[in-house]
């Protein structure tokens, strides 16, 4: 059963006659590392607010897990959202006002289930946070600082460690790397990719640099799966 699949799917902009989402059908499989490509403003993050249940089509279905989230209310939406996908923002969108270790750990207050499965990886959601960190190479001596202190990378992180805390089965990726150098791009998609390995999740990557491609299994160019890009 695919993890992600859309099936005749239309979405227009209030006002507009025109849809910038027109996909007969797409679909990923369990556990795929997927490069979808395209150049900005075709509609890759408005794909992603689809697959993500924020925004729904004019018409046709999404199913994600199997479950056709566009007919389901808006409450339960967002909870499944919460229970199952974890999602890394092109600004990050790191709260301020929390510490570093709050802010991985901020997916866990709004999802029984990740928060469960964080607490049967470590002995509390502090320490699973942490660990996390750990893994994605932010060290202990920056955990403790204001998230305002944190250089780019460093906070790429740890929107990065906030979105696979509790092990979601899909990780959404929309350009979190569009500020960082190549070699700095390169070491934390290989870094994201050993993560969702461990944890067997789906990896659904977004960006305009098509030099990033060759890091993953499947490349997906946007224009060959939405017939509205050639009207672009």
């Amino acid at each position: 059963m695919p993890i992600i699949e859309l099936n005749n799917v239309k979405y227009r902009w209030p006002g507009s006659s025109n849809p910038v989402i027109d996909i007969e059908h797409f679909s990923i499989e369990q556990g795929d590392k997927i490069f979808l490509k395209g150049p900005s403003g075709t509609g890759k993050s408005t794909l992603l607010g689809l697959v993500a249940g924020v925004n729904l089509p004019d018409s046709g279905e999404v199913k994600v897990l199997g479950h056709q989230i566009n007919s389901l209310k808006g409450r339960h939406r967002d909870h499944f959202r919460a229970d199952h996908m974890g999602y890394i923002f092109q600004m990050f969108n790191l709260l301020p006002y929390l510490s570093v270790t709050e802010n991985v750990c901020l997916p866990c207050h709004f999802s029984k289930r990740r928060r469960s499965k964080a607490l049967a990886q470590s002995a509390t959601l502090k320490a699973e946070a942490q660990r996390l960190l750990n893994d994605l190479q932010l060290g202990d001596e920056l955990i403790h600082r204001p998230v305002s202190e944190l250089s780019i990378g460093q906070q790429q992180r740890v929107a990065a460690a906030r979105a696979l805390i509790g092990q979601p089965e899909l990780i959404i990726a929309d350009e979190p790397s569009s500020a960082l150098d190549t070699d700095a791009r390169e070491s934390f998609i290989n870094l994201l990719f050993q993560e969702c390995k461990r944890d067997n999740s789906t990896l659904l990557f977004v960006s305009h640099d098509d030099t990033l491609s060759p890091l993953f299994d499947k490349q997906v160019e946007l224009s060959k799966i939405n017939q509205t890009c050639g009207a672009l």
